[in-house]
């Protein structure tokens, strides 16, 4: 191995005999490649584009033209698309593995591996996001499967047809194995109540509790919301140079032994405000959790767990009261709304809509 040469410039190539061997980095799959020899001009003049022999194939034959000759070869030999549908070759494969192995199911995981990880960093393909994420755009101009419409529909119709559920999230045995795991990896049934969320948000964001990740929808003058009710009176305020602070305080309280931080939307001449829609709330004036209502065609919460995130958000909803935060609704909002589409237009959401990239 000490006579093995590391190439990481293509003038390192001029530097070493034809037979040496050597060693680079495709800079497309990112795979460790181990040559035995440049050999001649030729393939000394390839391996200084530090592309894999893989890799190299797959930008000179497009991957549906080298599919369709190789199905149009197996369906010659064999009468099939794939030679591993081949009995005689399923027959040959066991036989070697019993010979070999002992047993004709075979199959060392834990060796492949190791042995992908020493060559790659990685334990598997899937692993190489890069590898994964190049594939993906040569074939589907996509970085991710369910970003194309197409297979992200023949995923869900696959799956239909084997469960009858066309999403894993609103199948019963999928949940009780979710929650089952859950349960016993973090001693709760749902992740964002372990100590790892909590800790991992207290790394994120300085507060152990957050329990719906924000999806900003909407900017202004820097500033990123995720209702247009805040961003109306965001933007009355800054426009009358009134005084407002965004989550400006946060509050601790107590629900079933586990300590959770609230934060008020604003701090508004003076006062702290929470803005909510009237489906946080029931006819009785008690905070619940909308969410868990977003999944009735599925079994995702329970009705004890819906119990336990409504009592949830009511502690919430107790711990703002105790700290004088003023609840503001519809009708409260209403005059900065009104504000905004009189100044902006009916349409002044779209104006400040963030685009996805």
């Amino acid at each position: 191995m000490k006579h093995i040469k590391i190439i990481t410039s293509p003038d390192q190539l001029d530097t070493i005999n034809s037979r040496t061997p050597f060693i680079f980095i495709c800079k497309i799959c990112k795979i460790k490649q181990y040559i035995s020899g440049w050999k001649d001009s030729i393939r000394k003049e390839k391996y200084k584009r530090f592309i894999c022999s893989s890799c190299s194939f797959s930008l000179n034959y497009p991957v549906d033209r080298a599919n369709e000759k190789r199905t149009r070869t197996f369906n010659k030999l064999y009468n099939t698309d794939s030679v591993g549908a081949v009995k005689e070759f399923q027959f040959k494969i066991k036989h070697s593995k019993k010979i070999r192995y002992g047993d004709p199911n075979y199959n060392n995981h834990d060796k492949a591996s190791k042995t992908y990880f020493d060559k790659t960093g990685y334990k598997t393909p899937l692993n190489n996001r890069t590898l994964v994420e190049h594939g993906m755009i040569e074939k589907y101009n996509v970085k991710h499967p369910a970003q194309n419409k197409d297979i992200l529909k023949k995923m869900q119709n696959t799956y239909f047809e084997r469960t009858s559920y066309n999403n894993p999230m609103k199948n019963p045995k999928v949940m009780k194995q979710f929650k089952n795991n859950t349960m016993k990896k973090y001693g709760v049934k749902y992740y964002f109540l372990s100590d790892d969320y909590k800790q991992k948000m207290i790394n994120l964001y300085g507060t152990p509790y957050v329990p719906y990740p924000k999806i900003w929808r909407y900017e202004y003058a820097g500033s990123k919301f995720d209702s247009a009710w805040e961003l109306a009176l965001w933007i009355y305020a800054i426009d009358h140079n009134e005084e407002i602070i965004r989550e400006p305080i946060s509050f601790k309280y107590i629900y079933d032994g586990i300590e959770h931080v609230y934060i008020p939307d604003f701090k508004y001449k003076g006062n702290y405000i929470e803005i909510k829609g009237s489906q946080f709330f029931d006819e009785n004036g008690k905070m619940i959790c909308p969410y868990s209502r977003l999944h009735s065609d599925g079994p995702f919460f329970t009705k004890s767990e819906k119990k336990y995130m409504d009592d949830l958000y009511e502690a919430k909803h107790q711990c703002g009261i105790n700290n004088n935060v003023l609840f503001w609704g519809k009708e409260e909002i209403k005059p900065y709304m009104d504000y905004v589409e009189n100044k902006y237009g009916i349409d002044y959401l779209c104006k400040f809509k963030i685009k996805k990239k």
